[in-house]
């Protein structure tokens, strides 16, 4: 907002390109110019699949450690 109290968020175009380019324009001179955040949005659901994922493996490494260690004081 210009002249205004509220924040705006977002990415850097520069730094978006370096990870995920597709998501990214050029202008005619062939320098990143801006975000397309609607391309983003696969790859940021993508990302939390993964994560989740992560998740509950390290869930389960967790709960059987847990099961391991309890063994062994029986």
């Amino acid at each position: 907002y210009i002249n205004g109290d509220k924040n705006q968020y977002g990415l850097y175009a520069e730094d978006t390109y370096n990870v995920i380019p597709e998501c990214v324009f050029k202008n005619e001179n062939n320098i990143v110019d801006g975000i397309d955040y609607t391309k983003l949005i696969p790859f940021i659901i993508k990302k939390i699949q993964m994560q989740e994922k992560e998740i509950n493996n390290l869930k389960n490494l967790y709960a059987h450690i847990i099961g391991v260690a309890h063994a062994c004081r029986l």
